[in-house]
């Protein structure tokens, strides 16, 4: 992510954002470099990428670099244009990845209201709902499955507020990744049986409560996937993952155990707000 200078605007008009398009494009090839997920913002951006065998700064200077000099050129100014290095995080689990990019597509939320997001022209949150063509220069694929099921999970997975996506609710995150017990005896008292029970697997049959567990320990983060695997039963973090992905698709299709997501949603969130 990086920011204009003393918070300034980087992006006047739709020129300037074309233009950047096209410098990311000509970079992704030239540095050896995947971007999964982007957004463009008045006075700043984010790219979610991998550089398997490329310079991620590399590509990042160049594209700012020469931006720079676009931009000043045509609005006739000068000076500094971005406020310092850009920041960056490594994404080293498939949880981080979804959370990031979840992230990353939210960012547009306050321009366009929840209902206009996938609309957003500058964010790759529309192509990967399939409702835009992808850039060439995007990778799509690591973020959202192809099936129908997939697609309109990860739109609910991105569009449903989580205790943690503001700084008011920080505390009901940290209280979450402190612990996760508190999870698993939300949804046992909901769902009427003992915690125990949702470190069960049923041949044959899934354990829908287990399933909401794993959902909510991988989305709200509460501890690291190696750590909360064995805690519901899993022999490995990507057993929980694969959990996670499985409850997301379901609450995608069953209003039922949605409406029990949300309720266990609200109650964590109450419990923590006494």
């Amino acid at each position: 992510m990086t920011r204009g200078a003393d918070r300034q605007d980087v992006f006047v008009d739709d020129v300037d954002r074309l233009f950047i398009e096209s410098l990311i494009g000509e970079a992704v090839e030239r540095f050896a470099t995947q971007i999964h997920a982007y957004a463009l913002m008045t006075n700043h951006l984010h790219l979610l990428g991998h550089c398997p065998d490329g310079d991620l700064s590399a590509l990042i200077q160049h594209v700012l670099g020469r931006y720079a000099s676009f931009f000043n050129d045509r609005h006739q100014r000068s000076g500094p244009l971005f406020g310092g290095r850009f920041r960056s995080v490594a994404v080293e689990s498939d949880d981080q990845l979804a959370i990031v990019g979840r992230y990353i597509h939210r960012n547009p939320l306050d321009l366009t209201g929840l209902r206009s997001l996938a609309a957003y022209r500058w964010s790759s949150y529309g192509v990967h709902l399939g409702r835009r063509r992808a850039p060439d220069w995007l990778t799509v694929g690591a973020l959202v499955g192809s099936s129908p099921s997939e697609v309109e999970a990860y739109r609910r997975f991105v569009e449903t507020p989580l205790a943690s996506d503001t700084t008011g609710h920080a505390g009901v995150a940290e209280s979450l990744a402190r612990y996760p017990e508190i999870i698993l005896s939300v949804i046992a008292e909901l769902c009427g049986i003992e915690s125990h029970e949702l470190t069960i697997g049923r041949r044959g049959a899934e354990n829908r409560p287990r399933l909401l567990a794993a959902q909510l320990m991988v989305e709200l983060r509460s501890a690291p996937s190696e750590h909360v695997a064995p805690i519901l039963g899993f022999d490995s973090a990507s057993s929980l993952r694969n959990a996670a992905r499985r409850a997301r698709i379901l609450a995608a299709s069953d209003p039922a155990f949605d409406q029990l997501r949300s309720r266990a949603l609200q109650r964590l969130w109450q419990d923590d707000a006494a």
